[in-house]
């Protein structure tokens, strides 16, 4: 991981979704190289960090995870200021959480800068036996809304590490590609992420559409 107190860059990484759908066991597989099978609901909202090395470049990731219940939503959404990244994590085994995808899609457009990178999540891919929502449909939004859709599993810890090296790769570029001297993150509209994985169930968008809740309806 490197000293704690030498990075490069900080960037903040917020994730949202219903709740029990994986957030907390993606931040912790993540930031601890944990899993923890039944951790309990979170609490309002509550945050690791990690330090990456991309290129030879210390980077250290804020990773936020918060509260999936309906009392805490007007909590939550104040994390969302000045967020990187933003991961909407919905659980393959349970369609409710992503019938639930236009609300959290909603807030993002709400309440998240408008150049913040947007991952769309499908967790819980070792329970495929369970699988209630396929590839395609998370697809499907993902090219609708101009979103990167992938899977993961914070128990086999499957593509959890692609997931945000990949944030902390894109943005780190991003960053270098601006003439900022400064520590934060200036980000520009028509760069998109790029998740390279043998995952079937990735979609990498290249082509910006125009983003609004009408065209995530489910």
């Amino acid at each position: 991981m490197g000293d704690d107190s030498k990075y490069k860059y900080l960037f903040k990484v917020v994730l949202i979704g219903d709740a029990s759908v994986g957030k907390t066991c993606l931040v912790r597989r993540y930031a601890k190289g944990l899993f923890i099978g039944n951790p309990g609901a979170t609490i309002g909202v509550d945050f690791m960090m990690r330090n990456v090395d991309i290129n030879d470049e210390m980077i250290k990731l804020q990773l936020w995870d918060t509260a999936g219940q309906e009392r805490f939503r007007s909590l939550t959404h104040s994390y969302y200021n000045n967020a990187h990244a933003v991961v909407i994590v919905y659980d393959i085994t349970n369609k409710r959480s992503f019938e639930n995808l236009p609300l959290w899609l909603d807030d993002v457009q709400r309440y998240c800068k408008k150049d913040a990178i947007k991952i769309l999540v499908g967790n819980k891919k070792d329970l495929n036996d369970q699988r209630q929502v396929e590839c395609d449909m998370a697809k499907e939004i993902g090219s609708a809304c101009d979103i990167v859709t992938m899977e993961t599993s914070a128990k086999d810890d499957e593509n959890v590490d692609v997931l945000f090296d990949s944030i902390a790769l894109e943005l780190s570029q991003r960053l270098k590609n601006t003439d900022d001297e400064e520590s934060t993150a200036v980000l520009t509209d028509e760069q998109t992420i790029t998740i390279k994985t043998n995952n079937n169930c990735i979609n990498n968008n290249s082509e910006k559409l125009p983003y609004t809740t009408s065209c995530c309806k489910i």
